[in-house]
């Protein structure tokens, strides 16, 4: 370290990747294992709380040092240095993040601020999963073998055969365990969580937290609600019947052109939520208590799923680095899931190119939520379309009033009102005979 940078740290004074000792003491170990589960950082002894260097005179404690880390379990990657400034020397301590959950004495710490706080065990937990340190997929339970459903696994083998050409001569048992569905203890057969997910009827019964919860919400701030459904079953399954719920309430909106071109395509692109879904149960962290929660507005469609993106995966990135191997295994088999690491592109894709939609992921240290907006800026409206605002410009009406006024049969007036209404043009009041139909604020 060049002394221009030291008397920067000695300046800007302690924080989250710097912390100043006088003395070697027993909480250095608590501070290196702290700075190597958190970022890294830089400890310098011989030096007040204050910044004020006071040096140290030991001329054995580099070899102090080392012995005392050793109770480090596993020893993160350190740099030692000796940096001398005004008639005296001041240690540095450099280290580099872990890529391995660091203890001490058993206690696994992290930084906060400018104190050291130890972890509990869930903490330990959630955050060996979010490193991928943990798979909590090929962990084995205590559910018995016997509730494996060997309808579903005859079910997997016969679309892996299908979409893979993989065949396979052994029997179900035999299977189930190369596959890591199943694993042998002293006791018998036991099923791993991934086996749980994907191969049992009520996977919920033994992980609570594998439900995926809808809602359609009437407004935007979330205070009144149409819809709402918790989808249970195998992972897979869920996703067929959330996918079935998307095809069959989504608007199809036709009577605009994007370009020269007149198209009709769905308010939102099916391809793209199903591609959300699918990457939400698979990379999801199961170790979270939280459940998948999938909100739709009038606006847009939030994916909000536990746990973040793993360490070096990111949107410009995306490489194939799953939380659950083995269920991404599994859903790649089954024909769901296109090439590893091919997700996030293919969302990006056919937002892209969808005339209304656009995407954004949202990354938070254990949660990450995936945006679907409307956005009607590429979108020019027909002529009859216009006529349709500028009736509504001067008030609400009725569907046939305003069938009235340009000429156009009822039915075709009221399918023209539900477009404009999907796309946020138009508000709808009341229901049956009374129903009013007001000009909106644009969607932007």
């Amino acid at each position: 370290m060049e002394i221009i940078e030291l008397l920067r740290i000695l300046k800007e004074g302690e924080s989250t990747v710097v912390e100043f000792k006088e003395s070697l003491n027993k909480e250095l170990k608590k501070t290196v294992c702290a700075f190597a589960n958190t970022k890294g950082g830089k400890i310098l002894i011989g030096v007040k709380d204050d910044g004020s260097p006071i040096g140290i005179k030991d001329s054995k404690i580099q070899q102090e040092i080392s012995i005392c880390l050793q109770a480090l379990r596993p020893m993160p990657q350190i740099n030692i240095e000796q940096i001398p400034i005004a008639a005296t020397k001041i240690i540095v301590i450099t280290i580099k993040e872990s890529s391995m959950l660091t203890s001490y004495n058993n206690i696994a710490y992290i930084r906060v601020g400018t104190n050291n706080y130890p972890l509990s065990l869930d903490e330990v937990i959630e955050k060996s999963a979010e490193s991928l340190r943990v798979f909590f997929d090929q962990i084995t339970t205590d559910v018995p073998a016997s509730e494996l459903n060997k309808d579903l696994l005859k079910e997997y083998l016969e679309r892996r055969q299908k979409t893979r050409g993989v065949n396979s001569s052994l029997d179900l048992t035999d299977i189930a365990l190369s596959l890591k569905i199943i694993k042998k203890r002293d006791t018998g057969l036991f099923l791993t969580n991934a086996g749980i997910l994907c191969f049992t009827q009520d996977p919920q019964k033994h992980i609570g937290n594998s439900t995926v919860r809808v809602t359609r919400f009437d407004d935007n701030e979330m205070r009144r609600y149409s819809f709402q459904q918790e989808y249970n079953g195998p992972l897979q399954k869920i996703v067929a019947e959330i996918e079935e719920y998307f095809l069959k309430n989504l608007n199809r909106i036709g009577g605009f052109t994007v370009g020269f071109k007149r198209q009709e395509f769905l308010e939102y692109p099916l391809p793209a939520l199903r591609e959300a879904i699918i990457n939400a149960v698979i990379h999801r962290n199961y170790f979270d208590a939280a459940d998948i929660r999938i909100f739709i507005f009038p606006e847009r469609i939030e994916i909000r799923n536990p746990g973040s993106f793993p360490p070096g995966i990111s949107i410009e990135s995306p490489e194939h680095k799953p939380r659950n191997p083995q269920i991404a295994e599994f859903f790649y088999d089954f024909g769901l899931t296109e090439k590893y690491g091919s997700g996030i592109r293919k969302i990006l894709k056919e937002t892209s190119e969808h005339p209304l939609v656009g995407v954004k992921f949202i990354i938070k240290p254990y949660n990450t939520t995936v945006v679907f907006s409307k956005n009607i800026s590429k979108i020019d409206l027909d002529s009859i379309n216009l006529k349709i605002l500028e009736t509504l410009a001067s008030g609400s009406k009725g569907s046939g009033e305003i069938a009235r006024s340009i000429g156009l049969s009822r039915q075709s007036t009221v399918e023209r009102l539900r477009n404009l209404r999907s796309l946020g043009f138009v508000k709808q009041e009341g229901e049956g005979p009374k129903t009013k139909y007001t000009f909106s604020k644009l969607i932007t």
